[in-house]
């Protein structure tokens, strides 16, 4: 019953869990700069913590954001989605035909990414 997910810029890396390709109700996932992102925020102890995450090899520190083919066939289960804010991580492969089915979508914001081919 997940309408909703908003990640943005939360330093993730790795591929994202095949179990939200079920979510089937869901109208926006928003999982953008995952790197590249310079934000500070105050913990509830008082402390200020500032994430900043760069694109880069993990063992050296930095972060590759979200990867794999996210945009593959799977999407067609996505009926309701609206919106897909996945720019700045490295996510590869083609954009689905299956895409251009989805009737409700209405941005898709994917750039800086390592996608491949045409856009349905």
């Amino acid at each position: 019953n997940l309408l909703s997910l908003e990640l943005q810029g939360n330093g993730l890396s790795g591929e994202i869990p095949e179990e939200l390709n079920n979510a089937n109700k869901l109208q926006l996932l928003n999982g953008a700069m995952q790197y590249q992102y310079s934000f500070q925020c105050v913990a509830s102890d008082g402390r200020t913590v500032n994430t900043i995450f760069s694109k880069g090899d993990p063992e050296n520190g930095y972060n590759w954001g979200l990867m794999g083919s996210t945009l593959g066939d799977n999407v067609n289960k996505w009926k309701s989605m609206k919106g897909l804010h996945l720019f700045d991580n490295s996510i590869t492969g083609t954009l689905s035909p299956a895409l251009g089915d989805l009737k409700y979508l209405v941005f898709l914001r994917a750039h800086n990414n390592a996608i491949q081919g045409l856009i349905p």
